[in-house]
């Protein structure tokens, strides 16, 4: 048994009902999890809190909560060992992060939008996964899914300008703009932490129009009509 992180793209059409009718963004999802062959009542959906906040989903949970589909879960992060779940969100720009401790058969899958990542969300997610359910670090595979790159993510004085840890990650464009570098620093984070096994993905939502990109819609082609792709992972058992 291993994970597989999916994601769609905007030929699967929006995925939030926050831009699309109710009806039009589930029947989306359920094509796309028809796809994956994925079962609609085993899929779990995230609502991110844009916190640093870990939910630990349990069998016992599962049990008393048959259709998993009719859940929404308030976090940015779900840590499990139960298998044939998938979780997922809608992304637009933020960075979709799953952690997988192959020997001991434990997932997590996180939101890393700019509020975790400096709240150090991943730190808590390594921390739990360590001295709470014995992983080993060289154990650890980290996977960082479809977002926007530090070139594309421009923004006027942001709030990292004020942390030492990230002036490596920052690059002053002109007057008091800056790239932000959220993967730079998410993976070199990891790799104080020991993590050696750290896959990114090359995807650069704000430039790839296969992808929603909220940074896209603001500050680029602000005439283009918003929505959310679906990211998530699942630890199949064939």
């Amino acid at each position: 048994m291993s994970f597989e992180m999916i994601n769609s793209t905007k030929i699967d059409g929006n995925m939030s009902i926050a831009y699309d009718k109710k009806n039009e963004a589930i029947n989306n999802r359920i094509r796309f999890f028809e796809k994956n062959k994925i079962s609609f009542e085993n899929t779990l959906i995230i609502k991110i809190k844009y916190s640093d906040k870990i939910f630990e989903l349990t069998e016992e949970f599962l049990l008393n909560n048959k259709d998993q589909s009719k859940l929404e879960i308030e976090t940015d992060c779900i840590i499990t060992n139960c298998q044939n779940i998938f979780l997922y969100l809608p992304f637009a720009d933020c960075i979709p992060l799953t952690v997988y401790d192959s020997k001991n058969r434990i997932l997590a899958f996180a939101h890393m939008g700019w509020q975790s990542i400096e709240l150090k969300l991943q730190c808590n997610i390594i921390d739990i996964l360590v001295n709470k359910y014995g992983s080993n670090i060289d154990d650890i595979e980290v996977v960082l899914g479809p977002s926007i790159k530090g070139e594309s993510y421009i923004l006027k004085n942001p709030s990292q300008l004020k942390y030492d840890d990230w002036k490596p990650f920052l690059r002053n464009t002109e007057d008091d703009y800056y790239e932000i570098d959220l993967n730079g620093y998410l993976c070199n984070s990891l790799k104080q932490l020991g993590i050696k096994k750290i896959i990114n993905s090359n995807i650069d939502t704000a430039k790839d129009e296969n992808y929603f990109s909220h940074y896209r819609c603001r500050y680029i082609h602000e005439n283009e009509q918003e929505g959310r792709f679906i990211c998530g992972v699942i630890m199949r058992d064939f």
